[in-house]
């Protein structure tokens, strides 16, 4: 309990902004998404699970998330997210490596368009106001 990193870690996360939060989540969900992929690789199909369970766990995090005041993104990003989720329930079932390495590329792209977000002053999960959606949101993953 008296670890400085544990605790140094939580008052990081907990006064970080938003949207740096949000990057840190995908980075988390990229993160598994490889150990998950070379965990099938290896056949190591309990040890993908658990990497992929991570992922649907981030992605549930996101999910709930969101604040749907804040209009059409917030249906956009929920669209997305829930398409990315039951992509990554199907790699989890079907250990599938196609289906690992396309959301590797999904995940990667919002991540980064969240980076770019924050930098520009994006401040919550469901933006505010529609000027701080990242442009992914609006990739062919949704509806």
């Amino acid at each position: 309990m008296n670890d400085p990193y544990a605790q140094y870690r939580t008052l990081s996360v907990s006064t970080a902004p938003q949207s740096k939060l949000i990057v840190l989540l995908f980075e988390a969900a990229v993160r598994n998404l490889r150990q998950a992929e070379a965990e099938i690789a290896a056949r190591h199909v309990e040890k993908a699970h658990h990497h992929l369970t991570r992922v649907q766990d981030i992605l549930t995090e996101l999910i709930g998330a969101l604040d749907f005041n804040a209009g059409e993104i917030a249906r956009i990003l929920h669209a997305t997210y829930w398409k990315l989720y039951h992509l990554a329930v199907e790699a989890d079932v079907r250990k599938d490596l196609a289906l690992v390495q396309e959301l590797i590329g999904h995940v990667s792209e919002l991540r980064d368009a969240w980076q770019q977000a924050g930098g520009a002053g994006a401040a919550s999960p469901a933006p505010r106001s529609g000027s701080n959606a990242p442009s992914s949101a609006r990739s062919g993953l949704h509806a």
